[in-house]
């Protein structure tokens, strides 16, 4: 007696290569700096409804150049990103995702350099970036949502016009000083540039559930774990020079993906990374992470798996100086490079999966003249695969620390 063999299940064509890419430019607007600070957000802030918003991009091109009879320059070299002295994404519901009212153009540079998305992440890097004057700049200000690009994890689902996610930018006042809130230490003589601001969003089309050219082929129509976001904030605290002291990290209840550390005098300026406690400790839960390590160690240690960066930033007018004062912790490169694309489980397995009541904690002996630590928190609020949008539960990222206490 014979048998046929059951039919094999048909294969279901993946998300990305179903949909398309997607980019259009939403928002102009052009601006000449004045002692005041100037919005120059799309009206209500409101970003175009269409598709799966993977990123937006702030391009920033000169109209007329400035002119000076002195030698102007950026303040602490935070410049040309301190342009802006705000960014803010929210979400429809008026929360914030990306950003807030003290995360300036500098913080959102540092966000995309440290994001961990693709090879080479570093504005300063790309065919976009020309400074060759301080009074003439044009670079490109990427705001990423997405986090790993083969599956579409972190796109935010973007086709309610009634409720959409917002944008807010605002052109920096002109003040001058060497503190990291001015966008000239010394400004120009005569007149400033007329700079534009083209917001571009990069988005995935939404694909039809059926392949086109065989409507017996299913495909997926939206990204992996829709409704992920990715988020970026920051914390402050202030630290004593010369003397021991652990900061307790605030930002917990996430899984965490990415820190970035800035140390700053009481000016606003930033310091040398030796600043840094040296021996450097850091804690996760009572487990001890980084013990008696070294800030020059961690930040080789994100250099070995970031493209594009085989030295420090380019220096003085020819683009920013290296980002002294900046060390990252990153918990996105578990695949050996900076892109999470490449990597098992969405890239996901080496978060650290916290709660409000986790405790995380760096410190040491700071250095001379540390007033103030900047904390850029990269964490990531994930879907319940059950269907809550809201819930935080994957099983791929660490739960806890599996190591028993540890101290020092």
């Amino acid at each position: 007696m014979s048998s046929m063999a059951a039919p094999s299940p048909q294969a279901i064509i993946p998300f990305t290569a179903a949909s398309l890419r997607y980019r259009e430019k939403i928002w102009t607007k052009q601006w000449t700096m004045t002692a005041a600070a100037q919005d120059l957000s799309p009206p209500g802030g409101a970003i175009k409804s269409y598709g799966y918003l993977r990123t937006l991009e702030l391009l920033v091109t000169t109209v007329t150049p400035g002119t000076s009879g002195g030698s102007p320059a950026f303040g602490n070299a935070d410049g040309p990103w301190s342009f802006f002295s705000q960014v803010i994404v929210t979400q429809p519901n008026g929360e914030e995702m990306f950003g807030g009212p003290t995360f300036s153009g500098y913080h959102a540079y540092l966000a995309s350099v440290h994001q961990g998305w693709r090879l080479n992440n570093a504005p300063y890097t790309l065919p976009s970036f020309s400074q060759a004057s301080v009074l003439a700049p044009q670079f490109v200000l990427p705001l990423s949502f997405e986090m790993d690009a083969e599956h579409g994890l972190g796109a935010l689902p973007n086709q309610d016009f009634s409720a959409p996610w917002k944008l807010t930018v605002t052109g920096a006042g002109q003040a001058v000083g060497a503190n990291g809130g001015a966008v000239y230490q010394t400004a120009p003589t005569t007149t400033n540039p007329t700079l534009q601001l083209d917001v571009f969003m990069s988005c995935w089309t939404v694909p039809s559930p059926v392949n086109p050219l065989n409507p017996n082929v299913a495909q997926e129509t939206t990204p992996a774990l829709l409704g992920t976001l990715n988020k970026w904030s920051l914390q402050q605290y202030t630290v004593p020079a010369s003397s021991a002291f652990n900061v307790l990290l605030q930002r917990k209840g996430n899984a965490i993906r990415n820190f970035v550390f800035i140390i700053r005098n009481s000016s606003g300026v930033r310091l040398a990374t030796s600043i840094f406690p040296n021996p450097f400790n850091m804690k996760w839960d009572g487990t001890v992470i980084k013990a008696n390590d070294s800030p020059t160690l961690i930040v080789d240690d994100e250099y070995h798996t970031r493209g594009g960066v085989a030295t420090g930033a380019p220096a003085s007018t020819a683009g920013p100086v290296s980002d002294v004062g900046v060390i990252a912790v990153q918990m996105s490169d578990v695949s050996g490079v900076d892109a999470q694309g490449v990597a098992e489980s969405y890239g996901m397995n080496a978060f650290w999966g916290t709660v409000q009541s986790s405790t995380i904690e760096i410190g040491g002996t700071w250095g001379a003249s540390a007033a103030t630590l900047e904390v850029l928190t990269n964490d990531v609020q994930f879907v319940d695969l059950a269907g809550n949008p809201y819930a935080f539960a994957y099983g791929g990222y660490l739960q806890a620390p599996a190591q028993p206490k540890a101290l020092p």
